[in-house]
């Protein structure tokens, strides 16, 4: 399964799968409402898109071997910097969920699926600046989290918390300046990927009106990215060296505003969220609870 595929996918298991709880909670983001009525099981499909996500490079390496004789340095060198790093993603995932609330408003989830990711930068070196992208495939993701109630007022609204984890590493191409970095750099053969990891805590409210429940809130995320990518120089002196860049989240703080739809009362509903600030990311996933 390929990035290019993942949308088709998404919209068939939104026709053809139901989801859990009175309202859904996405990849690393969506929040919404608990389950309610005494607890139970549900299970769903959501896609979620990052369309964009700013990043600030932290300390990496390249550790050369050229016959023999290894070298370590940082990466990015001495002098150089990587700016503007951004990243996009789409996901997939198949969520269950049980939730506990004869005595406690708690529940609990699990989220199995497929992400892809694209990420870009400017390398600047002592000799210029080179445009990096790297383009990954869909590979498997998984993540999962809590959500839990603090206080319901006697008008309905209801003060909600979340806390979620998400990851994921995909293999790809890597290209500098637009070539591809087997031929950029001599002729060469190269394996590259990256692991995301996403952490998150929100606090928001949320009020039921018939069968629409909109809510909002803010949350506080972190986004740690790895790229590990070995180089093979086919040259009359052999070389390899392994290169790793790390990142994180720019930007920690974020909102977010949504809204559960019920199709079926307490069984069925549809979700759609949208996220700012710390990136722009938006949600929409289909729910049913048994």
């Amino acid at each position: 399964m390929t990035r290019k595929i993942i949308p088709a996918i998404t919209l068939s298991l939104l026709v053809f799968l139901c989801m859990p709880l009175n309202g859904i909670a996405a990849t690393v983001g969506n929040i919404a409402s608990s389950q309610g009525g005494g607890g139970g099981v549900s299970v769903g499909v959501e896609y979620d898109r990052v369309f964009e996500r700013e990043l600030d490079s932290t300390s990496g390496e390249r550790t050369r071997n050229t016959n023999g004789v290894i070298t370590t340095v940082p990466f990015p060198a001495s002098g150089e910097s990587i700016n503007d790093l951004k990243m996009e993603s789409n996901r997939v995932l198949v969520k269950g969920t049980l939730g506990f609330h004869q005595d406690i408003d708690l529940d609990l989830f699990i989220k199995l699926g497929a992400a892809d990711l694209i990420w870009k930068a400017s390398h600047v070196t002592a000799t210029g600046t080179q445009d990096l992208k790297f383009d990954g495939n869909a590979d498997f993701a998984w993540g999962g989290g809590a959500r839990f109630g603090f206080y319901q007022f006697s008008n309905g609204l209801k003060i909600m918390g979340d806390a979620q984890y998400l990851t994921y590493t995909v293999k790809g191409t890597y290209s500098i300046n637009g070539i591809d970095r087997a031929v950029f750099e001599t002729p060469a053969s190269y394996d590259t990927k990256t692991r995301i990891e996403e952490y998150q805590g929100a606090l928001y409210v949320q009020k039921y009106f018939g069968s629409v429940g909109p809510y909002l809130g803010a949350k506080y995320s972190d986004l740690i990215l790895k790229n590990n990518t070995t180089v093979t120089g086919r040259t009359a002196v052999p070389y390899y060296y392994d290169e790793v860049m790390k990142a994180r989240a720019k930007n920690n703080v974020g909102a977010f505003l949504g809204a559960d739809f019920y199709i079926k009362p307490n069984h069925l509903s549809l979700n759609v969220e949208v996220r700012l600030i710390d990136e722009t990311a938006g949600t929409i996933g289909v729910n049913y609870k048994f």
